[in-house]
């Protein structure tokens, strides 16, 4: 029988927990390389670990069992939470959540996890610096416009706000210069294909293909859909229950919010997108619903051109005729 031991993950420690022989086994240790050691000293030596996805704080102790092929498996907590509330738990600890975790892996077999690239990692980092940057910008902007509303706004103060907001703004461009820089070296096919489709950009083909990374380790375009957080939801139960159902927003908000901002364009520029806008439209389906019908366009076209290593073409149909 396989033992599959969970970890659950804080900011300064690591919890193991497992069931041998009937007997729950559980230790803690720093999350720190020496930490790491120390644990891979007790486990079992034919254990299989799985633990949460929580922040960056799993990442190192990720790519350590990785780099000594250990198995490893990387869940959504949303699904590990979901089991341990169907167990109706009455206590909670680093413990007790280790164990549930270990439990979790041991019904569901989930599977392994894919260590990503150095340098996709360091590229989602210096993304996430450019989001932060950008939204400090909008809320400067803000600040500055709601200031100067006042009769007896303060022009030293708004002085500052202005110069913070100038300096990142050329921050926020050079962070952008370089994460240019660094997609042109190991994903510039990638970019090349995702930016091809009319309605996106460079910058959001650069976004997508850092924050998707590999599209081959999705088996088909549903995957991603679903990775993506987009994949449409269904709540019926007898004759009582029959809601319309909304997107399943499983996946990060970034990439949905790039993903909506760039249906808008497509709707615009795209000949397909928009004549699916306008097909959808004449049937009544309300705006909503036909913009998340052209986000999942959008991303299944992405994931077909970028397997298939070609260009977008929008007389492909014609041609086919």
């Amino acid at each position: 029988m396989e033992t599959w031991i969970g970890i659950d993950v804080s900011k300064e420690t690591l919890d193991f927990g497992w069931t041998e022989n009937g007997s729950k086994k559980h230790f803690q240790v720093p999350n720190t390389l020496e930490g790491f050691e120390s644990a891979l000293s007790k486990a079992p030596t034919d254990g299989k670990f799985v633990m949460e996805a929580t922040g960056t704080y799993y990442l190192n102790l990720a790519l350590f069992l990785d780099e000594r092929g250990q198995y490893l498996s990387v869940v959504n907590p949303i699904c590990t939470k979901g089991h341990m509330r169907s167990e109706l738990r009455r206590s909670k600890s680093d413990k007790t959540d280790a164990l549930a975790i270990s439990r979790f892996g041991q019904e569901k077999r989930p599977e392994p996890w894919q260590a990503p690239a150095p340098d996709l990692l360091q590229m989602r980092q210096l993304l996430m610096v450019c989001d932060t940057l950008k939204l400090d910008m909008a809320r400067l902007g803000n600040k500055i416009h709601a200031m100067d509303q006042c009769v007896y706004a303060s022009s030293f103060a708004m002085g500052i706000l202005e110069e913070l907001k100038d300096r990142m703004e050329v921050q926020y461009k050079e962070a952008m210069d370089y994460l240019d820089e660094l997609a042109s070296r190991s994903m510039s096919r990638t970019v090349e294909v995702i930016g091809s489709i009319i309605g996106i950009g460079r910058e959001t083909a650069l976004r997508m293909a850092i924050s998707i990374g590999d599209f081959h380790r999705f088996p088909n375009s549903r995957k991603l859909v679903s990775w993506c957080g987009v994949s449409p939801t269904i709540a019926q139960s007898g004759s009582s229950v029959h809601s319309k159902g909304t997107i399943s927003r499983m996946g990060g908000s970034r990439i949905r919010t790039t993903l909506y901002m760039c249906a808008w364009s497509a709707v615009r520029y795209n000949p397909q997108c928009k004549a699916m806008w306008e097909r959808m439209k004449e049937k009544g389906k309300p705006g909503k619903l036909i913009l998340m019908a052209v986000v999942n366009k959008l991303i299944r076209l992405m994931y077909s051109l970028v397997i298939h290593d070609t260009v977008y073409d929008p007389h492909f149909l014609a041609k086919a005729a």
